[in-house]
Parts: C-alpha cells; sequence; structure tokens
C-alpha cells in the first residue's frame, strides 16, 4: 500500500531474484487488494508475515494461511488476535508451534520447510584444520555480532591462528579493527559457497531465529556449525553431531515469548558470561580430531537431504492444498 497510485519500479520492486516483476500483481491500495482477491478464484491466500494484512483481514471472503518465521516477531500477536479469520498457520520450526498453541490458537498448525538447492556431497579431504569460521548474515542487534567479535578475540588467545570471515552488512558498529576479523560485505550465494568451502565451521551466534539458511546451506555443503543454543537452531544442530552449541545465559527466561524482543535485555545483561559460553564453543570445536570432523560433515549433509528443494516442496505443497 502507497498513497502513490502509480506503481514506480525502482521505488516498488519487491523481489529481485526468483519471480520476475512483470508477475507481481501491483496494487497501491487497501480497497484495490481486497477487490482483487476478493474478486479472483484463488484456491489459497497466503500471508507471508505482512503484519498490515490484520487491517482487511475482516473485508476478505475467504480466511488466510500465514506464514510466521520467528516466535519473537511482533506478526503472531496478529495471529492470536486475528485468528478467526485465519485458515491454517505455518511455523518454520517445531517449538513455535508449540508456543502458539500455547498462547491460544485453535487453528491447524503446520509446518513449513524451509528448503536449499540440491547437490551432491562435497567431499572434504583436508588432514588438518583450516583455522578459519565464517559468519553469514546481517550485522544486526539480535545477531549477537559484538559478542561474536569479543568471542573470537577471547579464543585467539588460545588459537591465535584462527580466522573469522563475515559475510554481511549492517550498522559501522559492528566493523571492528581486529586481527584476524576479514570483513566481506554483502555477497552473492558462489562467493558464499566458495568461502564455506574454505573453512571448517559456520558460526552463528544469534538470540533469536526461525531456521537460518545459512545453517542450512552450511550444513549442506558439509561444513558443520558452532551456534547458540536457541529455538530452531537446536533442532539442527547437535553436540558432537552436527556441531557446537553455545549456551545463552537465563535464555528459558524468554524461551516461550511471543511477539516480544525482552531476549535483547536479557543478552545485553549477561553479555560477558556470553562471551566466555561462545569462546569456549569455538575450543571445544576445535579440540576434536579431523576425523571427528569428518563425520559430523557427513551428519549434516545426509541431515540436510530432508531440506532439499524437491523433498521439501512436496511437503509443503501437500500440507498447503489438503
Amino acid at each position: 500500500p502507497s498513497r502513490r497510485d502509480k506503481f514506480q519500479f525502482q521505488v516498488d520492486m519487491r523481489c529481485d531474484n526468483d519471480i520476475h516483476n512483470l508477475d507481481i500483481i501491483k496494487k497501491k491500495t487497501y480497497q484495490k487488494i481486497v477487490d482483487h482477491i476478493n474478486n479472483t478464484n484463488y484456491i489459497r491466500i497466503i500471508n507471508n508475515k505482512w503484519n498490515e494484512l490484520g487491517k482487511i483481514n475482516h473485508l476478505l471472503k475467504k480466511k488466510v494461511d500465514v506464514l510466521t518465521h520467528n516466535n519473537n516477531d511482533p506478526f503472531n500477536i496478529s495471529i492470536v488476535e486475528k485468528q478467526q479469520y485465519i485458515n491454517n498457520v505455518f511455523t518454520i520450526n517445531d517449538i513455535h508451534q508449540h508456543i502458539l498453541s500455547r498462547r491460544g490458537i485453535k487453528n491447524e498448525i503446520k509446518k513449513y520447510i524451509n528448503h536449499i538447492e540440491e547437490h551432491k556431497y562435497y567431499n572434504h579431504d583436508n588432514e588438518k584444520f583450516k583455522y578459519n569460521i565464517v559468519f553469514i548474515g546481517r550485522l544486526s542487534k539480535e545477531k549477537n555480532i559484538i559478542t561474536l567479535l569479543e568471542a573470537f578475540v577471547e579464543a585467539r588467545k588460545i588459537i591465535p591462528q584462527l580466522n573469522l570471515y563475515i559475510l554481511g552488512d549492517g550498522s559501522n558498529e559492528y566493523y571492528r579493527n581486529y586481527k584476524n576479523v576479514h570483513y566481506f560485505g554483502k555477497v552473492d550465494s558462489e562467493k558464499v559457497n566458495a568461502i564455506l568451502l574454505k573453512c571448517d565451521y559456520s558460526i552463528l551466534t544469534s538470540v533469536s531465529e526461525g531456521v537460518p539458511f545459512t545453517i542450512l546451506e552450511s550444513m549442506s555443503l558439509g561444513i558443520p556449525i558452532i551456534a547458540t543454543n536457541i529455538n530452531g537452531v537446536n533442532e539442527y544442530v547437535k553436540n558432537d553431531e552436527t556441531g557446537f552449541l553455545c549456551e545463552i545465559e537465563e535464555y528459558h527466561k524468554s524461551k516461550y515469548d511471543l511477539g516480544s524482543w525482552d531476549i535483547l535485555k536479557i543478552i545485553e545483561i549477561n553479555k560477558e558470561r556470553n562471551i566466555q559460553n561462545i569462546m569456549h564453543g569455538i575450543c571445544k570445536a576445535y579440540s576434536i580430531s579431523v576425523n571427528k570432523w569428518h563425520s559430523m560433515s557427513k551428519n549434516c549433509y545426509q541431515l540436510m537431504k530432508t531440506h532439499f528443494k524437491t523433498y521439501a516442496n512436496k511437503i509443503n505443497m501437500k500440507n498447503l492444498l489438503e
């Protein structure tokens, strides 16, 4: 929705990869959106976390399926409040389903599987560690970047040859001139994969996630994960099997939050302890043998087969259309 009636390509372009802009129906006012949906015989109306749909839900002739990615997103409150206008609710991790049920959602809650492209297992033949780890994602508060950087500095006191590659962009506050920290900015998928294959581990220190594509993509290449033990992530990262989990102090206080970012306050209060926890996680990851690492690498790939596009799309479409 916009005050401008006319669609302007440079301003209003919504998708720059999978769907060509000419295939997108552009409606610039709420009423035009409502009229278009009500006068078109759509099989399903799907809302992918667009908060403003709450303003027109009651005007639509059909109920809407909603996809919610993260239990901390305020969008979840709209789901609870507007559930009479909702058909099915889709979440991308299991605990989010449980949290919504606890909050009184009566609608059917289904799983939506984030998918990645299918490819063969990359045969890692390294006989020793490369001592490179990589963070992939936007540089933001919920990604806990400062804690990651400080933990890396501490880890280098024990493993001096360690390098941290950071792929992604964000606020200037997350750029620090620390030794062996290498910033690449925002890069394309080909560059991401090339750097991943030069690393021993992909690291994610987020305080809130759904199911991060960075984990799925890393594991599909046989790269184990060092990650914070949070909702969604811990469904895939298992200690000594597919990676290493770092505890977040007092995380249990916000584990079942819905539509709230109180977790950010808890993180700030316990920052120093969390730095130590992540530092220990990094060091533990480098305390294993390379043979053990290879075993974990294969475990990662095998687990990711359930997220390959062909399999995931089959399950998702079944859940959506039945």
